[in-house]
Order: C-alpha cells, then structure tokens, then sequence
C-alpha cells in the first residue's frame, strides 16, 4: 500500500538573533492510510512546525513531505487543521455564523453543511457554542469549534494540535471516539493528533513520534516504544525517550 505520509529528511529553522534556531532536524517517517499518528514530545521540539509544513503553511529549508503522493501545498484543499489557537475566528459571529463561512470558502453546499453539522454536533456536543457568540464562548467551547471546523468538510487529511487542551473527560473521550471512528483504517484517510497528554497518545495513536530538540527521539507503535525503552507506562517510557543521551 502506498504511504499517505512520507517525510525525508525534514528540516526546518526560524531566525533568532544571528544564528538561526533550528525547529526540525531531518525529520524522516512513513506511514500507511487509516492510521492515527501521535505527536509527543517537550515544548520546541518542533511539533507545530511539523503540522503548519503539513497543513502547507510553512515551508521546509530542505527535505519533503508528501501527503498521499503530493505535497503538502497541492493537498491543502483535503487537509484540516485544527491549530489549537483562537485567532483565527470572527469573534462577533456566532459559532454557526462561523463554521457557515468557512464551509463557504470549502465550497460546501447548504444540505450538505447541515447534514455535517448535526453529526459533529452530536459527536462534540456543541449545541451551545454554536448559539452564542465565539467571543463569549469558553476555551473549551472555542477548542470544540475548532476541531469542528478541521473536521468539516471529512477532510481526507487531518491535523490536530492539542485539541484536548481544554476539554473536560467527557468531552475528549467524545472527540477520541468521532476522530478514531472517521480515520481510523479507512484507506483514503489520515490523521495526526499533537498532545501533551501521553496516557492520550498511547491510547489514540496506532503510532507515536517523540521529538526532542527538533529531532525524531523514537518512532513507532505505543507497545513498541515501552517495549524500546524497557518502560511499563507511557510516562517512563517519554522521560527516557527524550533524556539527553538516550
């Protein structure tokens, strides 16, 4: 089967003063459609830079990323993508208003919108975030209409960067369920979940990725890397997996 994500030798650096700071440092994995990739590993070690490549936001210094054969750039119209930030709403809109626009700009038609907004707002309960007005909408609330807008219009690539920071149990449980439910082993389907919660990436991910300082620390399923680190739970196992030296 040919891979749905294939990354060679991935780098990436910002400016930073006189010498640049290095986000990625040739970065390289492959990985199967219907699989949920985990991205774990400390802050800076090059995870959103990882995503915003993918989502063709940002481009590499070097290496290349492919998304289903094509870069990223040229995949940009099957890829959602969830930043895990709140910039990038209108804050006087309505959470509706606001998932109507960007369905819009995704060419959604008006029954096909609707259908998907009723199975999204069953799956993420955002009955209540779709009423009122995002700019008085809770973190969490925010959080879910961001997932929501990735999801849209079932992308055939999708990225989520924490997207359970602020969720309650519930409410992440529900959002493991609907992105497993979509993505997982569907042929035509991607996923890649960043977090910070790692009993969330051994629990989620068919595969898990651990960088550290830019660099690919370990790669593989989550049996696996407890089994490489001689670990017995997901927080040993990243306490080794990213120790200077390891």
């Amino acid at each position: 089967m040919d891979a749905a994500l294939k990354i060679e030798e991935l780098s990436k650096s910002y400016p930073s003063g006189k010498q640049a700071a290095r986000a990625l440092d040739r970065i390289s994995l492959s990985l199967e459609p219907g699989r949920l990739l985990c991205l774990v590993g400390p802050n800076a070690s090059g995870k959103t830079t990882l995503l915003k490549i993918l989502a063709g936001l940002v481009l590499p210094d070097s290496g290349k990323a492919e998304v289903f054969g094509v870069s990223p750039a040229d995949f940009a119209g099957m890829t959602g993508f969830s930043p895990g930030e709140e910039r990038s709403f209108y804050g006087r809109l309505s959470g509706l208003e606001n998932l109507r626009f960007f369905a819009a700009l995704r060419g959604m038609g008006k029954a096909e919108l609707e259908r998907r907004l009723k199975s999204l707002g069953q799956s993420l309960d955002i009955g209540d975030a779709l009423a009122s007005t995002y700019q008085k909408a809770s973190a969490g609330m925010k959080m879910k209409l961001s997932c929501a807008r990735a999801l849209l219009h079932e992308p055939r690539l999708l990225l989520l960067d924490e997207p359970t920071k602020s969720l309650d149990a519930g409410s992440s449980e529900r959002l493991q369920s609907l992105v497993k439910r979509e993505y997982l082993e569907k042929p035509e389907r991607f996923a890649l979940w960043c977090t910070h919660r790692l009993e969330e990436a051994w629990g989620v991910g068919t595969e898990i990725a651990v960088l550290r300082e830019g660099r690919l620390a370990a790669f593989g399923a989550p049996e696996e890397l407890l089994r490489l680190s001689g670990a017995g739970t997901p927080q040993e196992a990243y306490r080794r997996l990213t120790a200077r030296g390891a």
